[in-house]
């Protein structure tokens, strides 16, 4: 022994080793490696191999390779928790990483002798952040779904290494309680659809829908979405054929960069677009423009819209639903409308409110809208000062003074030349000759409550300088959605985003 190396003691010394015997007649040989560098033989042995090999056989040695896997591959499953998928479909969702550090190609289920291809390379900070020296950690979740059939008593997970070879990593029992359990748990934001597709230079994730299979011929998609190599994304639109409907990009998402450390465009990737969807099966794309101007798809999928649908379909949140906190909280009746109007008639201090509203190339019905808000306005002590910041678009001015000369409480004026947004709202500003002012852009509305709210809060606490509020925002269709439900002044916050913005 000492001439190998090793140690006198015979402490921990035992070994295991599961070896493949090929068919026919073969010698097996145990080698071990001394300090010198070289294999030395320790043991050798005739053994035979089977022509066929058992059930038995392949089991056993599918358990072997399942116990290098799991040595090698560090996984779990986020969905479903607990463990108890029904018949039928079922969804999974989880993460995968291998230790030596070689890239996964793609992740599939098998159930019986049927594979599910899934959706994978979703980015996750936290993992990277548990397995930094880990590269592929940063894009190693996967979602899959599939169909669990009755008679199926085991499901397998399985990843395909670099060199083509699909590999078994997890494996589940599927035990008769679970056949008859009710439970379905969908990963929020994973498209299934996605499985089979190949992976584009874009990163991006849906909010909404959570679920695309429900039929609505008003469909919101948000989410967000931003170019992880090459040129960055400057816009993004839904395309339905010709039909074009562009969305709103650009918007802040702390969240998205806090978990995706490190990749430029994660902070301004979020978006929205509203989409019509025709009632026969369609083809929905979803296309990034490039500083270049060139339009890339980066998502398609079919849709369907419902032969007869509602002029407002329900929105379900990120969190919640919207449309149903809505008509709780914040939907007046005619007898709510008239105790607000006695409320306002008992407050001792009624100051005037100057709205200032800029406008350039407004579209005429978003600019109607805007104006037709703050005449709506339950508290009726206000001015509304426009502002034309020189718009070339030849309806803005005349549509500007037809609405000056039908209410004196509207103020107007018209700029020679465009000076820019900060330029009019200073131009707006030497027209108001209110207490307090508020700001308007030309494509907002005002809630009809909101100068009451504004003036009870002065009437409260006289000593106020500035005061903010909620906001959320309207679809093509003006259902209200994305709510920004904001906190107690914060002035750390206030340092790091736009945290009072709309209403001021």
């Amino acid at each position: 022994m000492q001439t190998l190396g090793l140690p006198e003691t015979t402490e921990h010394m035992s070994f295991k080793i599961d070896a493949r015997i090929p068919f026919g007649k073969n010698n097996l040989l145990i080698e071990v490696a001394g300090t010198d560098n070289r294999w030395h033989q320790v043991f050798s042995h005739k053994v035979r191999g089977p022509l066929l090999s058992g059930a038995a056989d392949r089991e056993q040695w599918r358990d072997v390779e399942l116990n290098e896997a799991k040595r090698r591959y560090i996984s779990a499953l986020d969905v479903p928790q607990p463990w108890n998928p029904p018949p039928g479909t079922v969804h999974i969702s989880g993460w995968c990483v291998d230790t030596e550090g070689e890239k996964i190609e793609a992740v599939r289920a098998r159930v019986q002798n049927r594979t599910y291809r899934a959706i994978f390379g979703v980015p996750r900070a936290d993992l990277v952040q548990d397995h930094p020296a880990i590269p592929s950690s940063a894009r190693a979740v996967f979602g899959i779904g599939l169909r669990v059939p009755r008679n199926a008593r085991h499901l397998s997970l399985e990843l395909k290494q670099a060199n083509g070879r699909w590999r078994e990593f997890c494996r589940r029992k599927i035990s008769r309680e679970a056949l008859v359990s009710p439970r379905k748990d969908v990963p929020r934001g994973i498209d299934f659809q996605a499985g089979t597709k190949e992976r584009s230079r874009f990163e991006f994730w849906f909010d909404r829908p959570a679920d695309w299979s429900k039929r609505r011929r008003y469909l919101h998609i948000s989410g967000w979405c931003f170019a992880g190599e090459g040129p960055k994304v400057e816009a993004l639109r839904a395309r339905i054929g010709r039909e074009i409907f562009p969305a709103r990009y650009g918007i802040v998402r702390p969240d998205v960069a806090a978990r995706l450390q490190g990749l430029s465009g994660a902070f301004g990737s979020g978006f929205f677009v509203d989409v019509i969807v025709p009632r026969n099966n369609r083809k929905l794309i979803l296309e990034a423009k490039s500083e270049n101007g060139k339009w890339e798809q980066f998502y398609s999928r079919r849709i369907k819209g419902p032969i007869f649908a509602p002029r407002y379909d329900d929105v379900q949140e990120k969190i919640g639903n919207y449309s149903s906190w809505i008509r709780a909280y914040d939907t007046l009746s005619r007898a709510d409308r008239r105790q607000i109007r006695m409320h306002i008639s008992r407050l001792s201090r009624r100051p005037l409110i100057s709205v200032l509203l800029p406008a350039f190339n407004t579209d005429a019905q978003l600019l109607k809208r805007a104006i037709q808000s703050v005449q709506a306005q339950l508290y009726a002590n206000w001015e509304l000062c426009i502002v034309d910041d020189g718009s070339t678009a030849p309806h803005v001015w005349p549509l500007i003074t037809r609405y000056g000369h039908s209410d004196r409480r509207i103020k107007t004026r018209r700029l020679d030349s465009t000076q820019h947004i900060s330029a009019a709202t200073n131009a707006a500003l030497e027209l108001a000759t209110g207490e307090f002012v508020a700001f308007l852009d030309h494509d907002d509305e005002l809630a009809e409550t909101a100068l009451y709210f504004a003036a009870v809060e002065l009437d409260r606490n006289p000593g106020l300088k500035y005061i903010y509020s909620d906001e959320d925002k309207l679809d093509i269709e003006g259902r209200r959605c994305d709510p920004h439900f904001k906190t107690d002044w914060n002035p750390d916050l206030f340092l790091a985003q736009n945290f009072v913005s709309h209403l001021s």
